[in-house]
C-alpha cells in the first residue's frame, strides 16, 4: 500500500505479481493487483485478475463491478452489461454498479430498460436524489414530460443543492410555458 501512496505503480503491481504467485487464493491481493492494472491502463490484465477473484469468490460484487468498467473501458460493452448486472444480482442496492449500469443503457437509448431499472433501484432507495433525477432525464428521452417534471421535483426536494436538478425542471416548466402560450 505504500507503493501505491508514493504512486510507484509499476514496482507496487511487480510486489503484487509476487504476492499472487505466493498466495494464489487471497482475494484482496487479486483486487488489488487488478486495481494497479486499471490504474497502469492495462485492462485485459485487469479482466484477468478479477476473472481469477471471480474464480475464487462468485459472489464478490466488487470484482464485477471490476470487471464491467474493464469491459467497457475494452470497448466490449455487452460484457460489461453483463457484468454490472451480476453485480447488481449479488448486491442490489450496489450503487456503483447501477450508476455504470444505467450510464451504458442511456448511451444505447435503451431508456425503457433503464427507466424500469430505475423504478426498481427507487423502491430500494427511494431518497435517492440522483435517482430521481436521472429518472427524470430518462423520462425527458421518452416524451413523459409530466412525469419527467414530478421526477426533477422530487430530486430538488430531497437534496435542495443538486443544481442539475434545477436546471432541468426550470427547462420544463419554460418547455410548458412555452407549448401553452
Amino acid at each position: 500500500r505504500g507503493l501505491v501512496a508514493n504512486r510507484d505503480l509499476v514496482v507496487a503491481r511487480s510486489f503484487c505479481l509476487n504476492l499472487t504467485q505466493a498466495y494464489p487464493q487471497d482475494v484482496e491481493i487479486w483486487m488489488m493487483r487488478g486495481s494497479l492494472h486499471f490504474q497502469l491502463g492495462e485492462l485485459d490484465s485487469v479482466v484477468e485478475c478479477v476473472q481469477h477473484v471471480i474464480i475464487l469468490d462468485g459472489q464478490n460484487a466488487g470484482a464485477y463491478l471490476s470487471l464491467g468498467l474493464a469491459q467497457q473501458g475494452l470497448m466490449r460493452t455487452s460484457e460489461a452489461e453483463l457484468a454490472y448486472r451480476d453485480a447488481l444480482r449479488i448486491h442490489p442496492g450496489y450503487k456503483q454498479a447501477l450508476v455504470q449500469l444505467v450510464s451504458l443503457l442511456m448511451a444505447q437509448k435503451r431508456l425503457a430498460e433503464t427507466q424500469s431499472l430505475l423504478d426498481s433501484a427507487i423502491v430500494v432507495t427511494p431518497q435517492d436524489a440522483l435517482l430521481h433525477y436521472n429518472l427524470g432525464l430518462v423520462l425527458i428521452g421518452l416524451d413523459q414530460g409530466e412525469d419527467a417534471l414530478r421526477a426533477f421535483e422530487r430530486a430538488a426536494d430531497l437534496n435542495p443543492s443538486l443544481a442539475e436538478g434545477h436546471y432541468q425542471l426550470g427547462l420544463l416548466h419554460f418547455r410548458k410555458d412555452e407549448y401553452n402560450a
